[in-house]
């Protein structure tokens, strides 16, 4: 098959707006995978398909969620990065507890905006933040979750 038989798809769009909102250049990105610069802004370009080891070197990068919904699609998935847990330290226990609050209130500002079957331009901002904090939302809920069990695991032993 020849290159210019190949039918790209827009990847490449999420592969621009993922490196510009990082600010990751072509040039990190290949020093992170190992491939040629050129080959990088190939893949930017959208004249190359993009390999699998771009993509998991940028989402180690920047975590950046649109790299997992390009992989699951619409498939409700949810995945809780742990890679840089905070300390066990009660002022960081403390913090992820009020964090979790915090995200509680949101969600119930949010379901009160539902509730009366109309959203305008200020509510359809609120939910796009929402939906936008979710993840780390989430992760730190998790953590919390992570340590709770750890030190029950560690006082039963």
């Amino acid at each position: 098959m020849l290159t210019e038989d190949f039918v790209m798809n827009d990847d490449y769009i999420l592969l621009q707006q993922v490196t510009e909102d990082h600010g990751v250049t072509a040039r990190t990105l290949g020093y992170m995978t190992g491939l040629a610069t050129s080959s990088v802004y190939k893949y930017l370009g959208g004249t190359a398909t993009i390999p699998s080891v771009i993509w998991r070197a940028l989402y180690e990068r920047t975590r950046d969620q649109r790299i997992l919904q390009l992989l699951t699609g619409e498939l409700p998935i949810v995945v809780v990065d742990l890679a840089d847990e905070p300390s066990d330290t009660p002022a960081v226990l403390a913090d992820l507890i009020e964090q979790c609050k915090f995200g509680c209130e949101i969600e119930q500002h949010i379901l009160k905006i539902l509730a009366d079957g109309e959203i305008n331009k200020k509510d359809r901002r609120e939910i796009e933040e929402y939906r936008t904090k979710l993840p780390e939302s989430l992760r730190r809920q998790y953590q919390l979750f992570d340590r709770i069990n750890r030190k029950f695991q560690d006082s039963v032993k």
